[in-house]
């Protein structure tokens, strides 16, 4: 069952260019997407692809620009803030930085009370023990309410920040990039804590990463994310078996293997990502894929399904894979 589902999403930033001149820096262009009750979907791409701002434009932390975001079949893109005040609930953030995402003023005792008291989730006589009983659940003591942020070290902190999101019973959770600040002794525990929240809690999880080793772990499905578009969406172990975007291949490549004696193609990308001030025209990848023709040119591919509910936005993928269609195309561009 449907518990999220983003339609055409798109965020513009403005940029002033001289005096009258004002450019937009798309960093959302047209993204569409659906995550499941109790459904983990991890966000891949490389820095600058957009996912930190799909994930704030879900949660209307920042405005989108443009779209639609159903949430449990109700279109909360455009409501007021008082009435997604009730949505805030249901809806929480886990954030990259565990540190910069707490105030160091405030004891975390105050730091996850203070959910508790906006949003009335109990009264507060018994806030002491709701806090006691969070702190719990994410693996910390109890006496640790009344420490301060710089207390604790960088796994610590993002407990505490799993746990303020606890607070108030949500059915959603984005985590963005929860682990990448963090040494990867402790990237292990997190990453198990939050999979054992989940089937214990019946959580839904947008998980941002760049690291595809960590979204193997705890992702259901993966999509893949290029200059503000997604490119491939597909279960996760067929992501990492079998791949049909270039990009995606790309990515893949590049992840290291632990059998030094393990023999792959390795796909290096030519250039850097186009800027999203004014993307290349037709499929957004084309100015980096060794595969292009003159129709990348022109027309933008849609993210169109191949097979099993496997999505790919490319001109050269079939539902056969696109392998004689990639061939082909390779003879043409040497």
């Amino acid at each position: 069952m449907k518990l999220l589902e983003v339609k055409g999403l798109k965020k513009y930033f403005p940029v002033k260019i001289g005096l009258n001149k004002t450019a937009y820096v798309k960093a959302i262009d047209g993204v569409d997407l659906t995550i499941n009750k109790g459904e983990t979907l991890g966000l891949v791409g490389e820095s600058g692809s957009g996912k930190s701002t799909t994930g704030m434009s879900v949660l209307r932390l920042i405005e989108p620009t443009e779209g639609s975001i159903y949430f449990e079949g109700k279109d909360i893109s455009k409501i007021r803030n008082r009435e997604m005040q009730k949505y805030r609930k249901d809806m929480q953030i886990v954030f990259q930085d565990p540190f910069a995402s707490l105030n160091p003023r405030w004891k975390i005792g105050k730091t996850i009370g203070e959910a508790l008291e906006i949003h009335k989730i109990v009264p507060r006589q018994q806030e002491e023990a709701r806090i006691n009983e969070l702190l719990d659940i994410v693996g910390l003591p109890a006496e640790s309410k009344d420490r301060y942020p710089h207390e604790f070290s960088g796994g610590q902190r993002q407990r505490i920040g799993i746990a303020r999101a606890l607070a108030v019973n949500p059915k959603f959770i984005v985590c963005d990039e929860p682990v990448s600040a963090l040494d990867v002794s402790v990237q292990a525990q997190i990453i198990n804590l939050l999979h054992d929240l989940k089937e214990k809690l019946g959580l839904s999880y947008l998980f941002i990463a760049h690291d595809l080793g960590v979204v193997r772990q705890i992702c259901d499905k993966l999509a893949v994310m290029y200059l503000g578009k997604i490119v491939e969406v597909a279960d996760t172990e067929e992501i990492f078996m079998n791949p049909k975007h270039p990009y995606t291949k790309a990515l893949l490549s590049a992840v290291p293997v632990a059998d030094p004696l393990a023999k792959r193609e390795e796909i290096i990308l030519s250039g850097e990502m186009p800027n999203p001030m004014s993307p290349p025209t037709g499929c957004a990848f084309r100015t980096r894929c060794i595969m292009a023709t003159d129709k990348c040119v022109e027309d933008r591919p849609e993210l169109r399904v191949i097979e099993n509910d496997h999505q790919v936005s490319c001109h050269f993928v079939n539902r056969t894979g696109g392998r004689e269609n990639v061939q082909v195309f390779a003879a043409q561009t040497t």
